[in-house]
């Protein structure tokens, strides 16, 4: 995948969902690397760094009373609300207003609950609640818009905001 280019210090983040089958054995184990290559160009200087993605493979009982880290939870949830406005466009573009708003609501109110529980002392953390509460706000607009708004505008508003939430952490202001 191609990230694009970094501006003044911008912060990208990216989740990437891998599939783990059943071992046999416990302990460690590394079922993946990841390669990252990039180009410094203050230093005009090639860098690539390979990162392996370790499970901690441990009995049922031992996992069950783990947490998953919300951050990376808020983002799978950011990146699950573009799929739903893909969706909600498409029953927009079928007449299925309806549909469209409760999918859109639904989708406001699990991020905004999501958002309810991250610890808000650390900064990583307090970013990820704003983006959170920034995407249900979206979410909600797009809601009350596809109730009162033409279905061209509307969908044409969805596919913008998707295409810009998952191409790019560059932000234009709407007025």
């Amino acid at each position: 995948m191609q990230l694009g280019d970094l501006y003044a210090g911008e912060n990208r983040r990216f989740v990437i969902g891998i599939s783990v089958p059943e071992i046999s054995s416990l302990g460690l184990c590394t079922i993946a690397e990841i390669t990252i290559e990039y180009l410094n160009l203050a230093q005009r200087q090639d860098i690539s760094v390979t990162l392996p993605v370790n499970v901690n493979v441990v009995p049922g009982d031992q996992a069950a009373g783990r947490i998953a880290n919300p951050i990376v939870r808020a983002q799978r949830l950011v990146i699950s609300a573009q799929t739903e406005k893909a969706l909600a466009s498409e029953e927009i573009k079928n007449g299925n207003v309806k549909g469209a708003m409760k999918r859109l609501n639904d989708s406001a109110n699990i991020q905004l609950h999501e958002s309810s529980l991250i610890d808000t002392d650390d900064e990583r953390a307090l970013e990820t609640m704003t983006i959170l509460r920034t995407e249900a706000e979206e979410l909600g607009k797009l809601a009350h818009d596809a109730e009162y708004e033409a279905p061209e505008y509307n969908v044409k508003r969805m596919n913008e905001s998707y295409s810009r939430k998952t191409r790019s952490r560059e932000f234009r202001k709407r007025e």
